[in-house]
């Protein structure tokens, strides 16, 4: 199987795969709506590590065909942030930036 993580090779793929939060993304639940018409606005999801945060944003990302930017706030430099930004300005298509432990930013940054 190589070198890649069980956990990351077993990562669910899509929101049918995905497990628990069915009130928010069963057939017809209101996050899955607005992921299915890609009219997702900008969001934060909360909660304990492993509970699934990253793979949702990353489902996310793959249905809407969005590039994917999955950044950690304990090592962020808002220069990437900058770059990102201005590589996509003129773009159709914007990225989905997800960023890690968001809540280690200060107030301004975040």
């Amino acid at each position: 199987m190589g070198s890649k993580n069980l956990a990351l090779l077993y990562r669910p793929k899509s929101l049918d795969d995905f497990l628990g939060q069915e009130h928010l993304l069963a057939p017809g639940a209101p996050l899955r709506r607005l992921i299915e018409k890609d009219a997702l606005q900008h969001s934060f999801f909360w909660g304990p590590p492993g509970t699934g945060k990253t793979t949702l944003a990353r489902i996310v990302a793959d249905l809407s065909g969005r590039p994917f930017f999955e950044l950690n706030a304990t090592t962020l430099k808002v220069e990437e942030i900058r770059k990102i930004f201005r590589e996509y300005a003129q773009a159709l298509q914007k990225p989905l930036l997800f960023i890690d432990e968001v809540h280690r930013l200060s107030r301004s940054q975040q």
